[in-house]
């Protein structure tokens, strides 16, 4: 019985690592976000504003370039939303250096479906991957979606671009 017990604790483990590896997270909601019934989160006014009709019709003042900084062991803010065709701007702080990389690690094939040795240099500009370490990093998304990102040098802090038409 007590090997059982052990191997059991030492598979959750396994999957718990596996999981963070792979740079999958769920976004937190704070105290401050709410969620409407229909399913639609509800964040801070200074980053989305959203109106709700009677008829339930949607209407989003979304922005177009959204600005994320880095303390070399989290993104903050995460998860931001940009109107598709909009640009996120990471900047780490200090003289810290990150490599933002679309999820999963370490490939960073999912954006585009193209391996890190595929698309690195990434001179078209469509890989959403950093490909080199530094302080500052723009991507625009052509692609409507939730796109979650890493730092390939510190593949446990990880974030999400929420992309809307």
């Amino acid at each position: 019985m007590k090997n059982l017990f052990s191997a059991l604790i030492i598979v959750a483990l396994l999957g718990a690592g596996y999981l963070l590896w792979q740079g999958y997270s769920t976004p937190s909601v704070s105290e401050e976000d709410t969620v409407s019934d229909t399913g639609v989160r509800i964040e801070d006014s200074d980053t989305v504003d959203l109106e709700v009709t009677e008829e339930t019709s949607i209407s989003t003042d979304v922005p177009t370039t959204v600005s994320v900084s880095y303390d070399g062991t989290q993104f903050s803010p995460s998860p931001v939303t940009v109107k598709k065709g909009g640009t996120v701007t990471w900047s780490a702080g200090g003289e810290k250096e990150m490599w933002v990389a679309s999820a999963k690690h370490p490939s960073h094939a999912v954006y585009n479906d193209t391996t890190l040795q595929q698309h690195c240099p990434d001179t078209a500009g469509i890989a959403f991957d950093q490909c080199v370490s530094g302080t500052n990093y723009s991507f625009t998304f052509g692609k409507i979606g939730t796109w979650n990102y890493h730092d390939h040098i510190n593949p446990s802090a990880f974030g999400a671009v929420i992309v809307v038409e």
